[in-house]
């Protein structure tokens, strides 16, 4: 008599549980138990700004697992990560950003010769613009953990370009989605909410993002119309927290999902002046959120970014005033152009497409649907 079969074991490890990384592994995690019926497990370190109740990001079915993997615990974390893959047996590891990836393919070296290993660096290291030289070290850790066999996947055409670059490696390309039901338009225009005008950005308070340029924007608009409120959601870097905030920003600290869905429904425009994402979820969210979109041109932003289709894009502070000031002047064309952007995103960064080209990456024929 033939035994049962074995459901397929889908291990996720990850390090960087906040922000868009975190929504990433949900999904990724949620559509493995959902459209593929795995057995799920998310393997986690815990950041200040990691979600008090992770748990609430996942479905109930996901099993979460915490570890701790920076600093003085990384040497360690192998060790441990290696006796929890061990227990577990997966099918399927899946390391998501660039501490978890780097740990987990040494974990896995010479071990579970079965499994099969995906590595998300969600923004390789190497896209960085504030290293300088240090790019060739983090190129030469990415060949080192390449001692485990793993399959590079990459959100972003950007981001594919970097891996083949600095890692001479292949990487499949699996762009990021966003649930548009939760993130409602909203039921008045911007301009008709309470308050001043809103100019909102969400994300950590680091250099990435650029939070001086964000600063500088906000001081160009006041010198000209000083009702525009500058809005950061978000917290981080305490030197640029005080930046921002000397410059007039109104920086509200970490707030959950429905918080900023209300908060870009109720903005006149989102503003992004990061110097280089992987590719930007808060951005997408922006889009289905129905709220116009000034990005700077970076890598992945250009990914996402269509200039004058789905909104616009600068390369100076100077040309963001002017837009700013120009949506506050006459919002009508900017907020139009939002709404054309809206459906388009619906249909590229939607969880379905994104489910049907992850099973596809696990080799696993899912149903049609994401399910929920």
């Amino acid at each position: 008599m033939n035994s049962p079969r074995r459901r397929r074991v889908v291990v996720h490890v990850v390090e960087a549980t906040a922000t868009g990384t975190l929504s990433m592994v949900s999904l990724a995690a949620d559509c493995a138990v959902t459209s593929m019926g795995a057995e799920v497990h998310v393997i986690h370190a815990r950041r200040p700004e990691t979600p008090q109740r992770l748990s609430g990001h996942f479905d109930p079915r996901v099993q979460l697992h915490e570890l701790a993997m920076s600093g003085a615990h990384a040497l360690s974390a192998v060790v441990r990560l290696r006796r929890l893959l061990h227990a577990l047996q997966p099918d399927i590891v899946h390391l998501h950003s660039s501490i978890a990836g780097f740990l987990g393919r040494l974990a896995g070296a010479f071990h579970l010769p079965s499994a099969r290993f995906f590595y998300s660096p969600h923004c390789i290291s190497v896209m960085r613009r504030d290293i300088g030289a240090k790019a060739y070290l983090f190129a030469a850790l990415e060949r080192l953990a390449g001692v485990r066999a793993c399959t590079y996947v990459a959100c972003s055409e950007s981001e594919r370009q970097a891996v083949r670059r600095w890692v001479g490696a292949e990487a499949r390309l699996l762009e990021n989605a966003v649930d548009a039901a939760l993130l409602p338009l909203p039921t008045t225009p911007a301009k008709a909410s309470p308050g001043t005008v809103r100019v909102v950005t969400v994300g950590g308070i680091r250099p990435q993002k650029d939070p001086a340029m964000y600063a500088a924007i906000c001081r160009g608009v006041h010198a000209r119309d000083p009702s525009v409120e500058f809005v950061w959601i978000g917290d981080g870097d305490t030197a640029c927290v005080q930046v921002l905030r000397q410059s007039g920003v109104v920086v509200t600290g970490w707030k959950d999902r429905a918080d900023i869905a209300a908060e870009l429904g109720n903005a006149l425009v989102y503003l992004s002046t990061a110097r280089w994402e992987g590719m930007p979820v808060a951005v997408i969210e922006a889009m289905l959120a129905g709220t116009p979109v000034l990005a700077r041109r970076c890598a992945g932003n250009v990914d996402v970014i269509e200039a004058g289709i789905n909104g616009q894009a600068f390369d100076h502070c100077e040309e963001a005033v002017a837009h700013v000031l120009d949506c506050v002047r006459d919002p009508a064309p900017t907020r139009a152009m939002a709404m054309r952007a809206r459906p388009l995103a619906q249909d590229r960064f939607c969880p379905d497409r994104y489910a049907r080209e992850l099973a596809a990456l696990y080799a696993i024929t899912p149903p049609s649907g994401c399910g929920a």
